[in-house]
C-alpha cells in the first residue's frame, strides 16, 4: 500500500507540473509507469488523475512496448463510473482512433478487458467511432471480431453500425476475421446471429466460413465443443454449407 505517499505525489505535480513531462532513462513518461505499476492499485486511480491533467498529451504517446495510455487504461477493467472520470480528462486527438486502439489493445495483453458499461461509455464518448476506418482501412467490429473476449462489446459496435457486419477489410467480412482467428465461440455466434448473410459469402478462393472453421479452428486454441457449437451455429444459418467445395479464385460472393 503507497497510499501514504499520494499526499506528497500530488504536492510535487501541483508546484512542478513539468515533471510530468520528463521521462526516465529508459524514455518512459510518469503516466507510462504510473499505469505499468499502479492501474490495479486501490490508490492508482487518484494517481492517474493528477498525471493526466498535467501532461494531456501523454495519453496519446507510445511506450516501449508500443502501447498507448490511453488504451491501457480503457482496457484496464475500470468500471463505467471510473472511466467515464478519466475520458473527461483525455484531450481529444485527431491523429488517433480511441475506439480502434483500446480494441487493439485486448490482444496486446491477456489481462486486459473492456467492461461492457464501459465499452457503452467509450462508445458514447466517440459515438462515430463504429463507422470510422482506421489507417489500416479496418472497422472497430473488424478489430473486435479479432480482440474481443464476449459477445457484448461485439453486440455493442453491431447495434451502433450494423453495416459493419457486410463491410469488407483485406477481402474479408467481420465474421470470416472472428473465425480465422479463433476468437470465442460466443462472439462467432454474435457475428452469425446478427449477420447471418455472411454465412453465405465465398472468398476470393472459393472458400466458406465453414472451410475456415475446419482449417483455423482444428490448430487454436478453441475447445473441441466450441468449433462444433460454431459449426451447428453455421450450418443452422445456412444448411447447405456442408456440400460447398472450395472453387477456383473469385472475388467474394453470395451463394446462390
Amino acid at each position: 500500500d503507497i497510499s501514504f505517499c499520494i499526499p506528497f505525489f500530488e504536492d510535487l505535480i501541483r508546484v512542478f507540473p513539468p515533471a510530468a513531462r520528463q521521462p526516465d532513462a529508459s524514455g518512459n513518461l510518469p503516466l507510462q509507469l504510473a499505469i505499468q505499476h499502479l492501474v490495479s492499485c486501490r490508490c492508482g486511480m487518484r494517481v492517474l488523475t493528477e498525471l493526466i491533467p498535467a501532461y494531456p498529451e501523454s495519453a496519446w504517446q507510445e511506450d516501449q512496448q508500443g502501447c498507448m495510455p490511453f488504451a491501457q487504461i480503457v482496457t484496464a477493467g475500470y468500471p463505467p463510473d471510473q472511466l467515464e472520470i478519466f475520458l473527461l480528462l483525455f484531450p481529444n486527438s485527431l491523429e488517433c482512433f480511441p475506439v480502434h486502439l483500446a480494441l487493439e489493445q485486448l490482444q496486446r495483453s491477456s489481462t486486459a478487458s473492456i467492461e461492457p458499461g464501459a465499452m457503452k461509455v467509450l462508445l458514447d464518448k466517440y459515438p462515430t467511432a463504429p463507422v470510422d476506418f482506421d489507417n489500416n482501412g479496418s472497422l472497430p467490429l473488424h478489430i473486435a471480431a479479432v480482440t474481443a473476449k464476449d459477445a457484448q462489446t461485439v453486440r455493442f459496435l453491431i447495434e451502433r453500425n450494423p453495416a459493419a457486419l457486410g463491410t469488407y477489410n483485406n477481402c474479408l467480412l467481420p465474421l470470416h476475421l472472428a473465425i480465422k482467428n479463433s476468437a470465442p465461440a460466443s462472439v462467432v455466434k454474435e457475428l452469425i446471429e446478427s449477420g447471418p448473410a455472411a454465412v453465405s459469402v465465398l472468398l476470393q478462393d472459393g472458400s466458406t466460413c465453414l472451410h475456415l472453421l475446419c482449417k483455423y479452428g482444428s490448430s487454436s486454441f478453441l475447445r473441441a465443443a466450441d468449433c462444433k457449437d460454431i459449426m451447428t451455429t453455421l450450418l443452422a444459418a445456412f444448411p447447405d454449407l456442408s456440400l460447398i467445395h472450395i472453387s477456383e479464385p473469385t472475388r467474394p460472393r453470395l451463394i446462390s
